[in-house]
């Protein structure tokens, strides 16, 4: 990575101990790193482009998860962690998880973010729909936490199951900030980017994602209602393509017609 292609949110030297080459995913898959301030326990998960650390800061003794960027030859995702790192590292809401700190490590990125034991949404609702109270509780703590986020300028523009985390306090927390831009800050989107998850999209996300504004996460946040209740998705495909026709005609299920105990009036917020 180059001092031109690294924004300047980050250090422009390495946070570690090498020679500051690119570090081949072969050589990162071991815990026992020093990185930054922190020391790498065990691996918590892996992608195409990143792993993700249990760490624990050296001299402090809390833990973190520690998301390191394996290969930023990879443009598109260097700067969607770049992004990740700026505009969650604004927010400061007990619903969000905290972007603690932030570095270079020979030369790859990383975030220390607030470590949330548990499980996520997705997880949880595959065991079945919750309860109408329970679903009322957990969607209206996850509004609060986009409200602020909102009021801090950010838009997160893929809220879904798999980004609610569920603590073992029971409160959810709203991550990966990798596809958030600032409101009215359409230039955060190439052409091709910000397309999200076609499920949890308006349709007008799937036409121009660069001019979604907050009411893309308002959207999103009625469809994780939806799902909470019947623990199933509104709208049907197996393509994007069929997606985007449904949610574009508003061909969804009606959530009574999957879960005839839901009061009206909250199924009409759907």
């Amino acid at each position: 990575m180059t001092d031109s292609s690294r924004p300047p949110f980050y250090p422009s030297s390495s946070s570690g101990s090498g020679s500051g080459g690119w570090v081949s995913p072969a050589s990162e898959s071991q815990g026992g790193q020093q990185i930054g301030l922190y020391r790498t326990l065990h691996e918590l998960g892996r992608g195409a482009f990143g792993v993700v650390y249990l760490a624990q800061h050296t001299s402090q003794g809390h833990q973190v998860a520690l998301k390191l960027m394996l290969d930023p030859r990879n443009k598109e995702e260097l700067q969607r962690f770049f992004r990740e790192g700026e505009l969650a590292g604004r927010l400061n809401h007990p619903g969000i998880v905290r972007v603690l700190d932030r570095g270079v490590h020979q030369n790859l990125p990383w975030l220390a973010m607030e470590y949330c034991p548990g499980t996520n949404l997705r997880e949880r609702l595959l065991m079945g729909a919750l309860s109408v109270p329970k679903a009322c509780e957990l969607i209206a703590q996850v509004a609060e936490a986009l409200e602020a986020a909102h009021a801090e300028g950010v838009i997160h523009r893929d809220l879904k199951p798999a980004n609610v985390l569920l603590g073992v306090d029971g409160r959810p927390r709203i991550t990966d900030f990798g596809l958030a831009r600032g409101i009215g800050n359409a230039q955060l989107t190439r052409s091709g980017d910000g397309l999200g998850s076609p499920l949890y999209m308006p349709p007008e996300q799937f036409q121009d994602a660069k001019h979604v504004d907050e009411r893309a996460d308002v959207y999103a946040l009625g469809l994780l209602l939806y799902e909470a209740l019947t623990g199933r998705q509104p709208f049907e495909g197996s393509t994007v393509l069929e997606i985007s026709e449904a949610i574009h005609t508003g061909r969804s299920v009606p959530l009574r017609t999957r879960r005839a105990d839901v009061p009206s009036w909250l199924a009409a917020v759907c």
